[in-house]
């Protein structure tokens, strides 16, 4: 049984059940499907990543970053996680080695990221974090907060 089933019948089954615990917080069965079933979407539909596009993950270990990891699988593409802790220069490179387009992060990396960083027609813009050290190729996608679009 494939993982995406495992989830889709847990939301049948067991609805506003805990699925996920974290701390104090909880997301239930339905919660965790609808929550990736939105992410797979927005990949797919809203920015048109392919089948096997690999999609960055810059997510503290918590409550959402797990429906992240399912959406990743329902839409066929390849997760590639980065760990918070490594240098700006060693995001880059993983990123590059992946071919990562899309990095998808949380509130605790906005500054890492440089929010609002975007490079504009004559290559100025904010000179620091993550968008610096990917050349200057980043921009916000749809203005949705928490995921860019490199390249």
């Amino acid at each position: 049984m494939l993982v995406t089933e495992l989830i889709r019948r847990g939301a049948a089954y067991h609805g506003d059940r805990p699925a996920i615990l974290f701390g104090e917080d909880s997301l239930s069965f339905r919660d965790v499907e609808r929550l990736s079933n939105r992410l797979a979407n927005l990949f797919v539909a809203g920015l048109g990543l392919a089948k096997r596009s690999p999609v960055a993950l810059l997510l503290d270990n918590g409550l959402h970053s797990i429906p992240c990891d399912f959406a990743c699988v329902k839409a066929g593409l390849v997760r590639t996680p980065l760990n918070g802790r490594l240098s700006l220069a060693e995001h880059r490179a993983v990123l590059e080695l992946a071919g990562a387009q899309v990095v998808f992060y949380g509130p605790s990396q906005v500054e890492r990221v440089s929010l609002p960083w975007e490079r504009n027609g004559n290559g100025n813009g904010n000179r620091n974090g993550l968008g610096e050290h990917l050349g200057g190729l980043t921009k916000t996608v749809d203005q949705r907060p928490y995921l860019k679009r490199y390249g």
